[in-house]
């Protein structure tokens, strides 16, 4: 086993045990139509940043891997990591002092954006193999979605010390 595929194993690991761990406490506030409260908010658009950047993290390593199952499992977990924050998203961002017109990359929606990078994905899952060529796009997208929350949440927590 070379070096990169026990990084990319790693990457992996890191990546489905931050889903797991971080997956039911968020999941609970919406399902027991818990309102979070605000420090709770930032905490939760801090978990889906982080998620995003290990999940762009998996698929800058798409063109180094040769093993199909690999390949799979990469894009079975991206497409979690981004299904689960597609559909937790619009829950916590309507109990935060922002607009979620603010969350907009380029004139795009961020939820579109996510939403056509998780379609993206999903269609790799069946064949893996065919990814090859899209990856630096596809990372691109997932960081940019990633520093975007990353960047509101930062102004966000800076604006409420200021208060």
């Amino acid at each position: 086993m070379k070096k990169s595929e026990i990084y990319i194993d790693f990457l992996i690991g890191d990546l489905e045990y931050f889903l797991f761990s971080n997956k039911t406490k968020i999941n609970s506030y919406v399902l027991e139509n818990h309102i979070p409260t605000y420090k709770e908010s930032l905490e939760i658009l801090d978990k889906f940043s982080t998620g995003l950047k290990k999940t762009s993290q998996l698929i800058k390593y798409l063109d180094e891997i040769e093993d199909t199952e690999r390949l799979r499992n990469i894009f079975i977990l991206s497409s979690e990591s981004l299904a689960w924050i597609l559909f937790t998203f619009p829950s916590v961002a309507e109990k935060i002092p922002v607009f979620l017109e603010e969350f907009d990359i380029k004139g795009e929606n961020i939820l579109d954006m996510i939403g056509q990078n998780l379609i993206q994905i999903e269609m790799f899952i069946d064949n893996p193999k065919s990814s090859k060529y899209i990856s630096k796009d596809l990372k691109e997208n997932i960081n940019n979605i990633s520093m975007t929350i990353g960047h509101i949440t930062q102004m966000i927590k800076k604006g409420s010390l200021e208060n």
